[in-house]
């Protein structure tokens, strides 16, 4: 049995102790089905933790550490490139139900952190914007510092922060202006790891808003 790997609804993480990290699990034909890890890989690892909000892709365990699944098992190589946000935009192929030894199911454990990204940049380099909520905002450049920006960089494994100055061509902030300070010493794992304290949505100009340039993954 095949499929266009596009024609599906979703990709789940199942059996983790938190919704980022688990068995990889696809929706296919109304049911959830399990996916081989032989073409499993940390590209494609990365692209589902970016597209369930939860960092990047520390390990792709082997083995049965979250179980095995129920249905077809289904196997397929995964052409993810760095800029892909969700899995379903990366190119699949031979993706067909196919013989997948036990204790194979693909697997994965997310970085977990949330809530931060770069846009209007590369995937490296960009404007912040943080999230509220549902709510993406731009961050206000107002309390913003380099070892803010370090923490940022790593949670996003894009190492550190070389520069939070210039980037015009990043663009300016439209739509909700958060102005959260954040107090980071620079080692911590994740933003949200960091002393913070969040003033809303107060006047700010969109001129204004906080930016990195990050060393790159």
């Amino acid at each position: 049995m095949e499929f266009d790997g596009h024609w599906y609804a979703g990709y789940r993480l199942a059996n983790g102790s938190t919704r980022c990290l688990g068995r990889v699990e696809l929706r296919h034909g109304g049911t959830w089905e399990t996916l081989c890890d032989s073409q499993w890989d940390l590209q494609a690892a990365h692209t589902l933790c970016q597209q369930d909000d939860c960092g990047f892709a520390l390990s792709i365990p082997a083995g049965q550490l979250f179980g095995t699944g129920d249905g077809y098992v289904w196997n397929g190589t995964f052409g993810c490139k760095r800029n892909e946000s969700r899995l379903r935009d990366c190119p699949v192929t031979a993706l067909g139900t196919t013989e997948c030894p036990p204790g194979s199911e693909a697997s994965v454990v997310c970085s977990g952190c949330l809530g931060g990204r770069l846009v209007n940049g590369t995937e490296c380099s960009g404007r912040v914007e943080i999230r509220h909520g549902d709510t993406w905002g731009s961050l206000c450049a107002s309390h913003w510092d380099l070892q803010d920006a370090n923490v940022l960089c790593h949670q996003l494994n894009c190492g550190y922060a070389e520069s939070i100055q210039g980037g015009a061509h990043f663009g300016e902030g439209n739509g909700t202006i958060w102005s959260d300070t954040f107090h980071c010493e620079g080692t911590e794992s994740c933003l949200w790891n960091c002393s913070r304290m969040a003033l809303g949505n107060p006047a700010c100009s969109p001129r204004d808003t906080a930016r990195v340039i990050c060393s790159g993954p």
